[in-house]
């Protein structure tokens, strides 16, 4: 169980510990088959609503949901957010996608929605294209939601990111980043992430500063260093490694960040495009969508894109 009112997280000394407040809503900390530290977050009321499950992106675990968990909660929807494990190199879909197998499959979460930030939006898209059709009925995905992600298997989309990240992070501190596996400077992490004004964030179910969501990024097991030199395999997810997808036969959801200095626009309209999802922009946002208003920029338009929903198919 996790504390009320705060969680220390792991690894951070002493008075650098940093608190999560995780009051609005009770929450659990459980392991989904070969994934640890995973935050389950039930409604106050049994529902029919699809329960949904988090997939976060890179210097990111759990915790990064909670915000967005509490919400869901106070509508009804039962949510569990994912901490992923390194892949040290492994190839997305033989190691990361098994894993998130192996989690759903643990979970037995009834026909859920997989929501995806960031690369995670990008295993999202594996899995749904390569994994979710093998699933048993009941396990098989009723929504998918891209949150402020890239387009799967694009090189100009890809290369295009790759263009941000030298313009955000200076190519001395890139390396830096990639060879120890942490944002070597505040400001750095902020320009990749957040807009330049903000310094609280509640995205993390409870106020904390810029410094301390840092410092939870550079503790995150799915670092640069924790995937290899290569930074989270990146160019294993452009086209040189898969075809492009199958177009969704399920409901989606692109939630693009006006300000988000990564995916820009260019990996937005391919999703539409490609899978004929539905849009809601959320102003005010960069990449992470922890800037001030998140609540009902990001949090309300995606609750009520879920209300649209059918009812799960298969019973709890």
């Amino acid at each position: 169980m996790l504390p009320s009112r705060l969680l220390h997280k792991r690894g951070l000394p002493g008075s650098a510990k940093v608190r999560l407040l995780c009051s609005a809503a009770k929450s659990e900390l459980i392991a989904c088959g070969p994934l640890k530290d995973c935050i389950h977050v039930k409604p106050a009321e049994p529902s029919t609503r699809p329960p949904v499950v988090l997939v976060p992106g890179m210097y990111h675990e759990a915790w990064y949901y909670r915000g967005i968990q509490n919400v869901l909660a106070q509508r009804g929807y039962e949510t569990v957010a994912l901490t992923l494990n390194p892949t040290r190199l492994r190839l997305p879909d033989g190691g990361r996608l098994a894993d998130m197998r192996a989690a759903l499959e643990a979970l037995q979460l009834p026909n859920p929605v997989l929501l995806g930030h960031s690369q995670g939006g990008l295993l999202t898209q594996m899995y749904a294209d390569r994994v979710d059709a093998d699933m048993p009925e009941h396990l098989r995905l009723s929504g998918v939601v891209f949150h402020g992600t890239g387009a799967l298997g694009q090189k100009g989309p890809f290369f295009d990111l790759c263009k941000q990240v030298m313009t955000l992070v200076p190519p001395a501190r890139s390396a830096h980043m990639g060879l120890t596996g942490r944002y070597g400077t505040l400001e750095d992490m902020v320009a990749s992430f957040m807009l330049p004004t903000t310094t609280h964030t509640t995205v993390t179910g409870g106020q904390i500063t810029m410094r301390e969501y840092w410092e939870l990024t550079n503790q995150s097991r799915c670092s640069a260093f924790g995937e290899g030199f290569t930074t989270y395999t990146h160019p294993l997810y452009t086209r040189w490694a898969f075809t492009d997808p199958e177009p969704l036969k399920v409901p989606s959801l692109v939630v693009f960040p006006e300000e988000d200095a990564l995916y820009r626009w260019l990996h937005q309209e391919w999703l539409l495009g490609h899978h004929g999802s539905d849009l809601v922009k959320a102003p005010g946002q960069a990449h992470c969508m922890a800037d001030p208003g998140w609540e009902e920029t990001v949090a309300a338009p995606l609750g009520d894109w879920l209300d649209e929903l059918p009812p799960r198919r298969c019973a709890a």
